[in-house]
């Protein structure tokens, strides 16, 4: 896994970054300008939240003139899905296993 999930889960730990995400994977690349329409804060707190799903590599930038643009990095997202799929293939062996023994006692 190339994604440091660590990193991914907690810049989607806010739910203006989860709204981001979700915004940017809906319609596509989007300049910050276009996504402060969608929002009630100041550029700057816009900005922070792009800088970390961004870090995280939750976010890819391209820089076409002066404008950039953003958008979501699928590899990160699907290496994230997998790791949640990973562990919820676990969790529901083990809660079997619980279920089992639990209806023969």
């Amino acid at each position: 896994m190339s994604a440091d999930i660590g990193a991914v889960l907690a810049a989607l730990s806010d739910p203006t970054r989860r709204e981001l995400v979700d915004l940017l994977a809906a319609s596509g690349p989007r300049t910050a300008s276009e996504l402060a329409d969608h929002f009630d804060m100041s550029r700057q707190g816009l900005m922070k939240h792009l800088r970390v799903l961004a870090d995280a590599e939750v976010l890819t930038t391209q820089r076409l003139g002066r404008a950039v643009r953003y958008q979501v990095e699928s590899r990160t997202i699907g290496d994230a899905a997998r790791w949640f799929s990973e562990r919820a293939s676990t969790w529901d062996r083990q809660l079997a296993g619980l279920k089992r023994r639990l209806e023969q006692d």
